[in-house]
């Protein structure tokens, strides 16, 4: 059996298709008519299936990226402020439930409240270790 050559393509040729690759999608008869009716624009001029898929895709982003921004961004600032207000709004003895600890103003003996440590973490240990060498307090001590 004789091999086949391979087809030689032009130099060109590979560097089209090096920079437009080839994305094959089979759509059902409903979204190619859909597809059909969008690829007319305002002024009468026919687009290109590519440039409708990308007007498309650019619209729902930057409709995701509004919501993102606008509702998820502002909910989640909002719960964390919440939960941290809700930490620094603790009693002392209350934080102990969260195994959360205040550390005592070295000047005062007064809770830090600005500062919250959880028990027996190494970054916890560390802040107290840092409180307790470099003499942080209170601002008003």
């Amino acid at each position: 059996m004789a091999r086949r050559r391979r087809r030689h393509y032009p130099p060109s040729r590979i560097r089209y298709e090096k920079e437009h690759p080839l994305v094959a999608v089979r759509v059902n008869k409903e979204l190619k008519e859909f597809l059909d009716k969008l690829r007319v624009g305002e002024g009468g001029e026919i687009k290109s299936y590519a440039e409708v898929i990308k007007e498309i895709i650019t619209k729902s982003y930057d409709a995701y990226k509004k919501w993102y921004e606008d509702v998820y961004m502002k909910g989640h600032k909002e719960g964390f402020e919440d939960a941290l207000n809700m930490v620094f709004d603790l009693e002392p003895k209350d934080a102990a439930k969260y195994n959360i600890v205040y550390p005592l103003c070295p000047n005062c003996g007064k809770p830090m409240r600005s500062v919250i440590v959880r028990k027996g973490s190494k970054l916890g240990e560390w802040v107290l270790e840092q409180i307790r060498e470099n003499g942080w307090h209170h601002t008003k001590c």
